[in-house]
């Protein structure tokens, strides 16, 4: 797709069609340029010209730019190829999107419950209306039973980790996949939210949010979390590189003169608590 005429024209195009400004068109080409495949057209060589010689030119290697038949091939075959990828990647954001999320609930509601935050920062639970799935019967009894046990007192300690149990409620210890389980029941959690900061923030790891209501905000675009991102095969350094962002951020905003051994402190506790019990090991896959 190396034709910026034919590639202009079939921009033009798909935003006739749909209304609306053509967008993500580096990252389309991108991943075009990582695709193997042909095109399959039969009227290539099957239409012939006034020569009597089919669209294809000797070699078979290319096309003849002369021939009625190349100009509406190629300009129909970039606006399919463009229009195909650019909803593969809307499916492929999308789904991205429900993975991360659905870790950083689970991480939020899990440290909510080991850290020492205020009430009245926490978002608090309530039970949503939901279908059961087959096999998800062991995360709504969990997350029910969590919800049963009433809400904190603000003056609370912290509390012991509950994965221990949960293993063992958990026939085979097996994984739970989070971002397919969506959510049926809103628990207590961390307010988070993950997003892009913008340009010139790739440095800024997280931040916290409490112009509205608080939130704890991590950077999507930081260097280090693109990093943790593509060379985490299994989801474990994505899912503590969260915790420690969220760990970090409630610390700091929860005793404004923290220092940094207390910051470390804190992190550690949540590692000595959780990486031999499970939350390192939330399948994310």
């Amino acid at each position: 797709m190396t034709n910026q005429q034919y590639l202009d024209t079939a921009v033009n195009v798909l935003e006739k069609r749909d209304g609306e400004p053509f967008k993500n068109l580096d990252a389309i080409l991108f991943k075009f340029n990582s695709l193997i495949g042909f095109v399959n057209c039969k009227e290539l060589h099957t239409v012939l010209d006034g020569t009597g010689m089919p669209a294809k030119d000797l070699s078979h290697h290319a096309l003849r730019e002369d021939h009625p038949v190349t100009r509406p091939f190629y300009l129909t075959a970039y606006r399919v190829i463009l229009d195909v990828i650019r909803k593969y990647l809307k499916l492929d954001i999308e789904s991205r999107n429900d993975r991360l999320n659905g870790m950083s609930k689970a991480i939020s509601e899990r440290l909510a419950k080991d850290l020492p935050i205020p009430q009245e920062l926490l978002q608090l639970g309530e039970e949503i209306e939901v279908d059961e799935q087959p096999g998800d019967d062991y995360v709504s009894r969990h997350i029910r039973e969590s919800l049963a046990q009433g809400e904190r007192s603000q003056d609370s300690e912290m509390k012991p980790s509950t994965l221990g149990d949960m293993s063992r409620q958990n026939p085979g210890n097996k994984s739970i996949n989070w971002h397919e389980k969506k959510y049926k029941v809103n628990t207590p959690h961390i307010p988070h939210e993950l997003l892009d900061f913008g340009p010139g923030s790739e440095k800024k790891i997280s931040r916290i949010n409490d112009i509205d209501k608080f939130k704890v905000e991590i950077n999507t675009s930081n260097d280090k979390f693109k990093y943790v991102e593509e060379h985490d095969a299994d989801g474990t350094r994505l899912t503590m590189f969260i915790a420690e962002c969220m760990i970090k951020e409630i610390t700091a905003y929860t005793n404004p003169v923290v220092t940094k051994d207390m910051l470390d402190e804190a992190i550690s506790s949540v590692y000595e608590k959780h990486v031999a019990n499970g939350l390192s090991n939330i399948n994310i896959d």
